[in-house]
């Protein structure tokens, strides 16, 4: 456990009551308090778990697990914006703008970091990303899939441009034929597909 004194004020709100007199902050707390200490791709990529739809394995059999998300953007950036003179609180401004709702995976997370961090941090910077973005099949596509919806990995809205990120999962020949048959169905439909794989 790592006690911490803060002369800010916190509504009861922020906290999780464990015991009648024991109590540990809440999500969006520590999350803030996390930009104290921690550096800036690293708290990016803390703030991309809080938001995302996983979490890290606890043994060394697993990498990570699906779970709902912990917490969201706009939750995170509504709390820092109640805020002010903070410790933390201009590098949780700045990390949060990098971060998307959604993420499935770790390396889902790092590949949406490479794309939104800021050129000086190594990504490309580009803001207009969305996550796991849903696209509902068009009557256009209805013969291409069985599915009736799709989730994006990282959306361009303006160009309608889809880049996913395919990883491990993507290797076997049943879902090679399942992204195949995607491709196509987004293809009739008019969006474009840039396929990132590990």
């Amino acid at each position: 456990c790592r006690t911490h004194v803060s002369t800010k004020r916190f509504s009861n709100s922020r906290f999780i009551k464990l015991d009648r007199d024991i109590a540990i902050v809440g999500i969006e707390l520590c999350a803030l308090q996390a930009a104290t200490y921690l550096p800036f791709r690293e708290l990016v990529e803390y703030y991309f778990e809080l938001c995302g739809a996983y979490s890290l394995g606890a043994t060394a059999t697993a990498s990570y697990v699906e779970r709902p998300a912990l917490t969201s953007i706009v939750k995170l950036k509504h709390f820092f914006n109640t805020l002010s003179a903070c410790d933390g609180l201009i590098a949780a401004r700045k990390a949060i703008k990098c971060v998307r709702d959604g993420c499935r995976s770790p390396m889902e997370t790092a590949f949406v970091m490479m794309l939104t961090l800021p050129k000086s941090e190594g990504g490309l910077g580009i803001r207009a990303i969305e996550t796991d973005y849903e696209i509902k099949v068009a009557n256009v596509a209805r013969e291409l899939t069985r599915r009736s919806k799709f989730y994006m990995d990282a959306y361009l809205k303006r160009s309608r441009i889809d880049i996913e990120y395919n990883g491990f999962y993507h290797d076997t020949e049943e879902n090679r034929a399942i992204d195949e048959e995607r491709k196509n169905a987004l293809a009739a439909m008019g969006y474009g597909i840039i396929t990132v794989s590990r």
